[in-house]
This record gives C-alpha cells, structure tokens and sequence, in this order.
C-alpha cells in the first residue's frame, strides 16, 4: 500500500541560534545561514527556502536574482549548511529572515536579525587608502632624494679625483713642460 505520507525521518530539522544577529556595512557581500539535519538518502527530496519576515503572520518568500542568491555547504552526509547570500548590502535588506523547509511538512527555523549599517565609515574607505598614496609618494620622494644626493656627492668626488690629474705646468727649469701631478725637473 502507498502512503501519501512524507516519510518521518525525511522531515528536516533546520537550527539557527536563538537571537541571532548579523551586522554587515551597505555594498558589501554577506551569507547568513541556517542548518540543516536529515538523514543522507532524503536530501534529494529536501526542499529549503529563504524567507523575509514582513510582520508577524507573513514571511515573504525570496526569489534568486542579481542582488541575492543560495548555496549548500556539506557538513556531513546528514548535516548541511544552508546559504542565503546578499552581492550587495542595501539598507532595504535589513530585517528578520527565516529559512523553512518547504516539504510536505512545514518547518521554520528562529529568525536571523541582518542589520546594515552605513557604507564604511570615512576612516575605513578614504583615510586608510590616503594614508597608503602618501606614504607611497614620500617613499618615492626619498629615495629620490638620496640617488641625487648619491650622485651629486659621486661627482663631486671624481671631479676632486679629476683636479689631481691634471697636467701641472713645471717651474724651475725656465720651460713649460708638464707632467701629470709632478715637475719634470723633479724627475730629471
């Protein structure tokens, strides 16, 4: 005989910790999750769905587009996490959400609290990468400074080095002959 009946240990038990919250900065990605038990021959019959609670009698179901979607972890052969994933935080999408078995038997889990606060503060998305461009600029400035400084002091030095090898006019012998750093009547 046939029963219509879902198979009770197919019914799937879904946890989220009591007063669970989520804190996330507008425009950035976040997943929220929901756990879930059954036994391993059920999953291909497993239907779980993420909902957002719009007052206390009504959780509006969620649809998969660009801005959100779901996704599976497996934990075990009997336990998976179960992924609703904002692209990009809106304020909008703060508020209570519930994941829910969509069997034969209904099965909601405790809500999930997402709250969004603002895009990053200005220290977070402006002044850290200021700080990075000019400490950037006063590195190169440096080392910029010390290769001419390096070199200024390199030519100095082979001008000076230049200066002692100049040919030096002799005087003495009543000629002008020139020798390289001595007087000729010395080498004579």
């Amino acid at each position: 005989m046939c029963s219509l009946e879902p198979a009770l240990d197919c019914i799937p038990t879904l946890r989220v910790p009591r007063n669970t919250v989520w804190k996330s900065p507008e425009k950035e990605t976040l997943k929220i999750n929901c756990t879930v038990t059954t036994e391993s021959h059920c999953w291909k019959t497993v239907s779980v769905s993420w909902c957002k609670i719009e007052d206390t009698d009504h959780c509006r179901p969620l649809s998969h587009s660009n801005h959100t979607g779901t996704g599976w972890r497996n934990i075990t052969e009997k336990e998976r996490k179960f992924f609703l994933i904002f692209w990009s935080l809106s304020l909008q999408d703060a508020g209570l959400y519930r994941c829910k078995s969509d069997g034969p038997v209904f099965t909601p889990s405790y809500a999930i609290n997402v709250t969004v606060t603002g895009i990053r503060d200005m220290k977070q998305s402006v002044v850290e990468p200021f700080y990075l461009v000019c400490s950037i600029v006063i590195v190169v400035a440096l080392v910029l400074t010390i290769t001419v400084l390096f070199k200024t002091i390199n030519n100095k030095d082979s001008e000076l080095s230049l200066e002692d090898k100049r040919p030096k006019q002799s005087v003495g012998t009543g000629t002008s002959e020139l020798a390289l750093g001595k007087d000729v009547s010395e080498a004579l």
